[in-house]
C-alpha cells in the first residue's frame, strides 16, 4: 500500500534557497560578457588627453582615462551588487573582487588630483564613490590613505587648490572631497593643517576653523553655543619687513561667558610660514609646566606655535583698545586705507565717531601686554617634547593679564573693553626676530 508522505510541520528547508548551478553559470557568463562590452568602449589609449596618461599608477597596472570613466557609469558592478546572486558567491571570489575595485580607485584618485579640469575630476570622483559603495567599500576611509606620494588625495587637492578669482568654473572640488572623507581622523585632519600652512592659505584655514569637524570645540562650548561653531573673526596682515612683521586682527564672541565656562578661548590663524594659536585661558592644574607662580583662576594670555611650524624667535605686543571709542592712531605695521571713505572718516572730527553718550568722556588706556621669547629661547611647537633641562625652547608663552592695570577688568561686567555684544576685539602686532629691549612696534 502506497501511503502519501505529509511535510513536517517545521520545514528546516530556507524560503530562499542558493541559485542552483546552471543560474550561477548562466549570470557569471553574462557579467564575464557585460564586463567585456564595458571594457570594449572605453576609448584607445591615443585618443586620451595627455594628462590622463601622463604615467602609470605606483598602485596597478595602467588606468583609462579619467573623462571616459567619469562620464560612464559602472553598470556590470551595480547590476552584480544589487543582484541577488551577489550574495550566494564565494567569499573569495567577492573578496578579490573588492579588492581589484579598490587598489583602481586609489590609482583613479591619483588622477583626481591630476585633472586640471575640476568639472571631469568631480565627475571621477562621483564615480569612485558610486563604485566603492557597489562594492562594500568605505570610500571615506580610502580618500584618507596616504596613497599618492605618502600623502592622501585630500592633501594634494589642497596644495593644487586654484586661487578662488581663478575657477571660473565655481566648483570646489575640496570641499566635495572634504564631503565625502567625513568623519576625518586626527591624522587627516593634521594633514590637511599641513597642506594650508604650505600654501600659507590662510583664508582655507579659516573657512574649515568654523567647521564642527575642525573647530575643536570642547563639550562645555557645545553646550554653551548649542553645537554652532562661534564666529570668531580673525583677519592677518602681513606687512613687508625683512623681519617678518605681521598683524592679527582678532574679534572674539561671548568673551566673558565662554571663559567663565569654558576656561578658555583661542582663535588660530596663518602667519609668516607658521601656524599659531592665541588663546586667553585661566590658570589651573594644566598649567603645571608653566615656570611662573600665578594665582589659581588667574587669566592669562598665551601664544604658541602649532604642529609643523618651524622655531622662531618672536616679539609681539597685544593690543586691546577701548570697546566704546574706534582706535585712534592706526598701527605703524597697518597700511593705510585704499578706500577714499575711510579716508574721510578718518579725517573727520573725533567726536563724530563717537558711541552715543560719550561725547563728555575719555577712552580708557589701551590694554597693552608684550609677549616674547627670550635672546636665547625660540619658541616651538607643542607637540615637540622638550626636555625641562632645555633651555633653548619654549612651547608656550604667557603672560597674565593682571600684568597691566587694566588688564583684569576684562573679568568684570560692565567692562568698557567689552562690546555690548559681549565680544572683545584687540590686535597682535609681531615680528619674528630676537627682542630688544625698547619697544619695537608702537
Amino acid at each position: 500500500m502506497i501511503v502519501d508522505k505529509k511535510p513536517l510541520p517545521e520545514d528546516p528547508t530556507p524560503a530562499e534557497a542558493p541559485p542552483s548551478y546552471e543560474e550561477h553559470s548562466q549570470y557569471v557568463a553574462f557579467n564575464k560578457t557585460e564586463f567585456q562590452r564595458d571594457e570594449k568602449a572605453l576609448p584607445p589609449p591615443s585618443s586620451l588627453p595627455a594628462a590622463a596618461i601622463a604615467g602609470p599608477s605606483t598602485t596597478c597596472g595602467p588606468r583609462p582615462s579619467p573623462r571616459s570613466l567619469a562620464s560612464s557609469p559602472p553598470l556590470s558592478q551595480k547590476k552584480f551588487a544589487k543582484s541577488p546572486l551577489y550574495k550566494w558567491l564565494p567569499f573569495g571570489q567577492a573578496a578579490r573582487a573588492a579588492q581589484e575595485v579598490r587598489q583602481t580607485v586609489l590609482s583613479l584618485l591619483r588622477d583626481v588630483v591630476t585633472v586640471p579640469d575640476p568639472q571631469s575630476a568631480l565627475l571621477l570622483l562621483q564615480n569612485c564613490q558610486e563604485t566603492c559603495a557597489a562594492h562594500g567599500l568605505d570610500f571615506s576611509l580610502i580618500l584618507q590613505e596616504r596613497s599618492v606620494e605618502r600623502h592622501t588625495p585630500i592633501y594634494w587637492a589642497i596644495i593644487k587648490r586654484p586661487h578662488e578669482d581663478a575657477n571660473p568654473s565655481g566648483i570646489d572640488l575640496v570641499k566635495e572631497i572634504l564631503s565625502m572623507a567625513s568623519p576625518l581622523s586626527e591624522d587627516t585632519i593634521s594633514e590637511i593643517f599641513l597642506a594650508c600652512l604650505t600654501n600659507s592659505d590662510q583664508k582655507l584655514f579659516q573657512r574649515l576653523r568654523r567647521t564642527a569637524a575642525f573647530a575643536g570645540l570642547s563639550g562645555s562650548d557645545e553646550m554653551l553655543l548649542g553645537g554652532n561653531v562661534p564666529p570668531d573673526d580673525v583677519l592677518v596682515e602681513e606687512v613687508p619687513s625683512d623681519h617678518g612683521a605681521f598683524v592679527v586682527h582678532f574679534c572674539v564672541v561671548m568673551f566673558q561667558k565662554r571663559m567663565r565656562i569654558s576656561k578658555r578661548v583661542s582663535v588660530e590663524f596663518i602667519a609668516r610660514g607658521r601656524m599659531w594659536r592665541l588663546q586667553f585661558a585661566e590658570f589651573d592644574a594644566a598649567h603645571s609646566s608653566f615656570d611662573a607662580n600665578y594665582t589659581k583662576g588667574t587669566w592669562l594670555v598665551e601664544l604658541s606655535l602649532m604642529e609643523h611650524s618651524p622655531p622662531t624667535y618672536i616679539d609681539s605686543h597685544l593690543l586691546i583698545s577701548d570697546a566704546r571709542f574706534p582706535p585712534t592712531s592706526p598701527s605703524p605695521y597697518t597700511a593705510p586705507p585704499t578706500n577714499p571713505a575711510a579716508d574721510t572718516m578718518s579725517s573727520m572730527p573725533g567726536k563724530l565717531l563717537l558711541s552715543p553718550g560719550t561725547e563728555s568722556r575719555k577712552p580708557k588706556p589701551t590694554i597693552e601686554l608684550r609677549i616674547k621669547t627670550s635672546n636665547s629661547q625660540q619658541l616651538v611647537p607643542q607637540s615637540r617634547s622638550i626636555s625641562r633641562h632645555d633651555q633653548s625652547f619654549v612651547d608656550t608663552l604667557h603672560v597674565p593679564l593682571n600684568k597691566n592695570p587694566m588688564g583684569n577688568s576684562l573679568q568684570f561686567d560692565g567692562c568698557s573693553y567689552i562690546s555690548p555684544d559681549g565680544s572683545l576685539s584687540g590686535r597682535l602686532e609681531a615680528r619674528l626676530a630676537k627682542p630688544e629691549a625698547e619697544c619695537i612696534i608702537c
